[in-house]
């Protein structure tokens, strides 16, 4: 699970600046080609989604050619867009970490530029005493105001769409990880209930666990494992 983070982070430490030029290219694109368009959500997600699109075609060329197969019996091979979704939610996941939007509760124009300059003369006063710098209005804006919030909306969109492409396709094989994954998880959760408190543990009664053991980060953690894991290992047998 680690790997599935800890890889595009490296990756993004390493080549974010590319893909920042590459992305801010397709986005220039995009906006010359609608003209009309005012540069909203949906048509800088359809830049980035082609930007994904092209990164995809290039991978499954280059594991077909590893393979010593055609890219074409990837591209026909349902599990393909799974695979590409997920592997979408992580990278966005990863982008979206560093590129918090603007904070939603706190107001705009307070402090105001000649508060926060007398804010700064004192904290530097602080810091330098009679070296402090003179009181000045700042030009910068206020770290809540600047940001965005594109990149977390485009993983609730890539995860949204996945899931339900996921589910639609493969029905009965998530059903069954669902009902294997959650048995699991109900044996170690008795297990852990057993071991705390040995003298104080009611029997466990049969039936559905409760809904906040199923809302567990463990649980669903558990979930997305094994159903990447059934991904590819479909895709591996291809």
């Amino acid at each position: 699970m680690a790997l599935v983070v800890i890889v595009p982070a490296l990756f993004w430490h390493y080549f974010g600046g590319a893909v920042t030029t590459f992305w801010s290219s397709v986005i220039t694109t995009t906006k010359s080609f609608f003209s009309s368009a005012s540069g909203g959500f949906w048509f800088e997600l359809f830049g980035l989604t082609i930007a994904y699109a092209i990164v995809a075609m290039l991978a499954i060329k280059l594991i077909a050619k590893f393979n010593s197969r055609e890219a074409s019996d990837y591209l026909k091979d349902i599990n393909t867009p799974a695979l590409i979704g997920i592997v979408m939610c992580v990278i966005t996941f990863v982008i979206a970490c560093f590129n918090f939007g603007p904070a939603l509760w706190l107001p705009k124009n307070f402090p105001t530029k000649p508060q926060r300059g007398v804010i700064s003369y004192l904290f530097n006063h602080l810091l330098y005493g009679k070296n402090a710098p003179p009181a000045s209005s700042p030009t910068t804006p206020l770290p809540w105001t600047t940001g965005t919030w594109f990149w977390w909306k485009a993983l609730v969109f890539y995860l949204v769409t996945t899931v339900a492409y996921i589910i639609f396709v493969f029905p009965e094989d998530i059903k069954e990880i669902y009902r294997e994954a959650k048995k699991r998880h109900e044996e170690k959760t008795d297990e852990k209930l057993t071991k705390k408190n040995a003298k104080e543990t009611k029997p466990h009664e049969d039936g559905a666990p409760s809904f906040g053991r199923l809302l567990e980060v463990e649980f669903i953690a558990e979930v997305a494992i094994d159903i990447f894991r059934f991904l590819f290992e479909k895709f591996k047998a291809k």
